[in-house]
């Protein structure tokens, strides 16, 4: 998965939050 990637391009805390909930589901 590129959880980085997401990170990286969410900006820090909003792509924290999205793969936190990605990896929740």
């Amino acid at each position: 998965m590129n959880l980085k990637r997401i990170l990286i391009i969410g900006g820090g805390l909003s792509g924290l939050t999205a793969a936190y909930t990605l990896g929740k589901k």
